[in-house]
């Protein structure tokens, strides 16, 4: 997670406010939620289409079941669903939470699921999981088809490991796959896939830790696992294979660094021929039609009318995790006037709300649209925000809680504010009525038009507002808008308070992110901003979340804190923390606390009370890293480590713990540092060095709470 926020603050596919968690981090998201305008009906307006049954199908039932801690998963889960019937397969996507493994055995199961933090599964894969790993039993699973998918990032240094846990390097290899060739990389193709597919997704501090003799190739569009990254003939035997399923395609791996939609696409082209010649169809070629709409969105004028529709129930795992009105009692700025930057230190009032944390958990911020984007959206494509809507899709559920208000749906349940998906540019160049905007928007959702897309939405950082402006012939309407957004996500911060200190007050940092673009448009953060405007005595819907992230139980046992920037957040906890056990009386180990930021001066987050910490024996050594201090010289965390590697490694002879939060990049320098100490320090080897980081990470030792760039 992040010190700051663990989610995509900017929204799907804008990491600007460091995804933690997330694997996605990291944040990517996928526009899945396909469907169909119809009729409204009861007092609504009339709107344009009939409403698409879909197509009746005939062949086998294959549940596909997602668990969802960004939204991806479910999005494809449902994306796969929707193309599996077109193919004649009756496919469902269903919550991971309804999937009972003990009824498993002869069904086809697809399990979609997202990983993040120390190699988790997500909250509600969870029971799932730990039934695989530690309950199932050889022909639990008798009969039972699946195929496996991952999604993960490259930029995190455990990829894709709960995709590698259901399909992992234990048995003899099978010399009667067929091979095929794919991105260069000879990739088994075996005969029957099963359906128990598990997409795992990484988002930023979403990264599992993955099995030590595997790596990931982040060259390789299907980066299937390989020892020391080299593709080979795989010896696979899955995890759910050693129960009895049956597996009908190999593991493919997707990077969300590169192009994870492109990777699960190239995949579906193997999973699909496979799936016929297992259950013995027929090839079914399918055309493209476009993007379909087949949600039913119907308007009221009123709630009244709105509230005698009967109201189909949320779909989405979002809607699943309770959450309660935290109040705000503290605001402040934490940053100088002279910084540029806004940092924000809130407390939330928990009190008498029936949830509680432990130091080192995470807070789930449920963040709200900025008003004015919403207002100026409304009136791009023409719709009355004040009207009230009831969306139903065609398995009778919805994507967010009905009835409500389009304005409620736009600022609360639909993420306008995130990096638009290549199918949403498709349909924008479907809507399109100038022929040159048409042509240019065809282009950029082609192949050829991939770099220039990223270009454009990524690094231009544009939201879906801001193309339907570049693009002024497009038109959507309210339903069409709907079906093409995803679910706006909670955003993870890592506690920054102390559950001995403040057990009923829980603390946030975070980095407000408002940059002025190119032509003068601004980028703002959908959570920060949010955060950054709330008043004292206001509320904020959000949760608590737990994680191993945790001291040592023993106070006298050593303890080593890195944090760069915002990611001091979860190591001013634990020092609160250690501080709180001091005045108890408690002896502490030795302590070292290295920060990083750009000045002492605009952003040394807490400087003065981590002054104070150390003047009372809390922390025994508070190393520093400014790294715009000194013309001339740029230090970093990673550096003060390298520097102060001699300390380190005593410490942890004498059974310290390790944390480090930030960058994902700058976690790997600092675990680089590390090993280069042991190597000329001790005399080590560099896969001795390796191993022994190896071992500190399985002890409970070595920790990271990190996020992509």
């Amino acid at each position: 997670m992040l010190g700051g926020s663990r989610a995509s603050d900017g929204g799907s596919g804008f990491d600007m406010g460091k995804l933690m968690l997330p694997a996605i981090g990291v944040g990517i998201s996928v526009a899945a939620m396909a469907a169909a305008y119809s009729l409204s009906q009861g007092s609504s307006k009339k709107k344009k289409g009939k409403k698409d049954k879909g197509p009746q199908v005939t062949g086998p039932k294959i549940n596909v079941y997602f668990g969802s801690q960004t939204g991806t998963a479910e999005d494809m889960a449902k994306s796969l669903a929707k193309e599996g019937i077109k193919r004649n397969f009756d496919m469902k996507a269903i919550d991971m939470e309804r999937f009972e493994p003990l009824d498993a055995a002869g069904t086809n199961c697809i399990f979609l699921v997202a990983t993040y933090g120390e190699g988790d599964p997500t909250d509600n894969a969870r029971s799932c999981f730990d039934w695989l790993q530690d309950e199932g039993k050889e022909g639990d699973l008798d009969g039972m088809t699946y195929a496996v998918f991952g999604l993960g990032n490259t930029q995190y240094e455990h990829y894709n490991s709960v995709g590698t846990f259901f399909d992992r390097l234990r048995c003899p290899p099978n010399p009667s796959l067929p091979f095929l060739k794919f991105r260069a990389s000879p990739i088994p193709c075996p005969a029957h896939v099963s359906l128990c597919f598990l997409l795992s997704l990484s988002t930023p501090a979403m990264q599992p830790s993955p099995p030590s003799n595997q790596v990931s190739s982040a060259s390789s569009c299907l980066a299937f696992p390989r020892p020391r990254g080299i593709l080979t003939r795989p010896s696979w035997s899955s995890q759910c294979g050693k129960l009895g399923g049956q597996r009908v395609v190999e593991l493919g791996l997707g990077d969300d660094d590169k192009d994870i939609q492109e990777d699960f696409n190239q995949w579906k082209d193997l999973l699909w021929p496979a799936l016929e010649e297992h259950f013995g169809l027929e090839s079914t070629e399918i055309a493209d039609q476009g993007v379909e709409y087949r949600l039913k969105v119907s308007t009221f004028t009123t709630e009244k009318a709105a509230m005698q529709v009967a109201s189909p129930k949320s779909s989405s795992g979002v809607d699943q995790t309770p959450t309660v009105e935290m109040t705000v009692t503290c605001n402040r700025e934490l940053y100088s006037a002279e910084a540029g930057r806004s940092c924000r230190h809130l407390e939330l009032d928990i009190q008498g709300k029936g949830v509680s944390y432990e130091t080192g958990d995470h807070v789930g911020i449920m963040a709200a649209n900025d008003e004015n984007l919403v207002n100026a959206l409304g009136y791009r494509i023409g719709c009355d925000l004040d009207e009230w809507l009831v969306v139903e899709d065609d398995g009778g559920t919805s994507p967010f809680p009905c009835p409500c208000t389009v304005r409620h749906a736009l600022t609360k349940y639909l993420d306008i504010n995130g990096a638009p998906k290549k199918k949403v540019i498709t349909a924008m160049a479907e809507a399109a009525s100038d022929d040159g905007e048409k042509q240019r928007l065809e282009h950029l959702a082609s192949k050829k038009g991939k770099e220039e897309l990223t270009d454009y939405i990524v690094k231009g950082r544009r939201n879906f507002l801001d193309v339907m402006t570049d693009f002024a012939s497009v038109s959507f309407s309210i339903a069409q808008v709907i079906e093409l957004l995803p679910r706006l996500q909670p955003r993870y911060y890592s506690i920054s308070s102390a559950s001995n200190v403040t057990p009923v007050s829980v603390h946030v940092t975070a980095v407000v992110v408002a940059d002025e673009m190119e032509g003068g448009r601004m980028f703002k953060g959908v959570c920060t901003n949010h955060l950054y405007s709330l008043s004292v005595g206001s509320h904020c819907e959000a949760f608590c979340r737990k994680t191993p992230f945790k001291l040592p139980k023993d106070p006298s046992v050593p303890v080593v804190m890195v944090g760069a920037g915002t990611g001091l957040a979860p190591m001013r906890g634990m020092y609160l923390h250690m501080d709180h056990q001091r005045r108890e009386g408690a002896s502490l180990g030795e302590s070292m606390l290295v920060f990083g930021c750009r000045t002492s001066k605009d952003d040394f987050l807490y400087g003065d009370e981590m002054g104070q910490m150390v003047e009372n024996g809390t922390i025994t050594h508070l190393v520093t890293a400014f790294s715009r201090e000194v013309k001339g010289e740029r230090p970093y965390v990673q550096h003060r480590v390298k520097q102060r590697a001699a300390d380190i490694l005593r410490m942890l002879d004498a059974g310290g713990h390790f944390y480090v939060c930030g960058l994902t990049a700058m976690a790997k320098d600092v675990k680089k540092s590390l090993i280069e100490g042991m190597v000329e320090l001790r005399g080590m080897t560099g896969g001795e060095a390796e191993a022994y980081m190896e071992k500190l990470g399985k002890e409970g030792r070595y920790m990271q709470d990190v996020w992509s760039s």
